[in-house]
């Protein structure tokens, strides 16, 4: 959870905006706008997030239940994207079908045909589950959700206090651009690159458990470096 409070973010983006009173009522939705984009998108102008850096405190677990005879379940209401289901009751992990592939099956409506779920696919609302579900099984589903906008005063963002200032710059750049501040925010946009960038390389430090890379070099087995390993 972050350190600045709802209130605080407000406050400093009316103080970089050069305490402007006629933009008063925008300034909450641009701290919104900001924190959506920063929890949501994969790029920021040159700035490419890579495809395996995540929020964890964005990665989260639902719970919930299916009916027999029901051939889906409700999908969470802030899900960005699903990463995998599990069926608790017959202790199997879900695989992805496309919707396609879940819409040709002929027998997904046969009573007949009901059964232990395989395969999930996310369409509409709704995670359509093959075959359709003949009792009630306890389902896990892990997925991304989207960062819910704060609202109170004291609301906080979820993620760690490192973001509270580049959730304040990127908001400080979008508002600047959008009062045709160009140059302004062209200034702050090379700062904020440089320093999400460092974030990000910092979450990336985890991959040091890996054991690959606790390795000897092969190269230094002959001069007595790990020898036979």
């Amino acid at each position: 959870m972050g350190d600045y409070t709802y209130a605080d973010f407000k406050e400093r983006l009316t103080r970089e905006l050069w305490q402007r009173d006629d933009i008063s009522a925008l300034v909450g939705p641009w701290i919104n706008a900001a924190y959506m984009d920063l929890g949501t998108r994969n790029r920021f102008w040159e700035l490419k997030i890579p495809i395996n850096f995540e929020f964890p405190e964005l990665n989260v677990t639902a719970s919930t239940t299916t009916a027999d005879g029901t051939p889906y379940v409700n999908r969470p209401a802030e899900l960005l994207h699903l990463y995998t289901v599990f069926d608790n009751t017959n202790n199997r992990k879900l695989d992805k079908m496309s919707p396609r592939e879940y819409f040709s099956k002929t027998d997904r409506s046969t009573t007949a045909a009901e059964g232990q779920p395989t395969n999930w696919t996310r369409y509409g609302t709704y995670l359509y589950l093959w075959p359709t579900p003949a009792a009630a099984y306890s389902l896990s589903i892990y997925y991304r959700r989207r960062p819910a906008m704060l609202s109170a005063e004291t609301d906080k963002t979820v993620l760690g206090a490192e973001w509270d200032e580049p959730t304040l710059k990127l908001a400080v750049i979008q508002s600047l651009m959008r009062l045709k501040q160009y140059e302004n925010a062209m200034a702050e946009r090379a700062d904020w690159l440089a320093k999400v960038q460092d974030l990000i390389g910092i979450y990336t430090k985890e991959d040091l458990d890996q054991r690959h890379l606790a390795k000897t070099d092969p190269n230094y087995h002959d001069w007595g470096y790990g020898h036979g390993k």
